[in-house]
């Protein structure tokens, strides 16, 4: 089974769920009541990410399925927090965090849990000195 790559920010998804509804940014802005400048920054990512009103705003106006909406407010959240985060951490650590925030949700609790165990073996692995043993249970 292949599994596409999930959307990796807010306007990366908009694009995605646009061209799935075969619209055009001026039919979507019109159906969102935004304007398609705005909306044109938002899947550019000119704009900083929009807040959860704006995206449930968005979510109603594209008539989007519950799991289209939580998906997207899901992905909204994670760039909010990450935003904060960049200063600090590493983009592959931030990518997968994004990754979870999105697709946790659909994947099955024994999957979950080997990929925690995974992460688990691999950070506590000493490295430089280090030994970065979190979460230990």
């Amino acid at each position: 089974m292949s599994v596409s790559k999930p959307p990796s920010s807010v306007g990366e998804m908009l694009y995605c769920i646009r061209q799935e509804l075969g619209i055009s940014q001026a039919a979507a802005a019109n159906l969102i009541e935004i304007s398609i400048g705005y909306l044109s920054e938002i899947e550019n990512g000119k704009r900083p990410t929009p807040s959860q009103k704006t995206i449930l705003k968005i979510a109603t106006g594209l008539a989007l399925s519950d799991k289209k909406k939580t998906d997207l407010l899901s992905l909204a959240t994670a760039e909010r927090i990450t935003a904060h985060l960049r200063k600090t951490l590493p983009p592959e650590t931030i990518d997968l965090m994004i990754f979870f925030q999105v697709w946790a949700p659909h994947i099955d609790r024994q999957t979950l849990n080997e990929i925690r165990q995974h992460l688990f073996e691999a950070t506590s692995k000493p490295r430089g000195g280090h030994n970065a043993n979190y979460g230990a249970h």
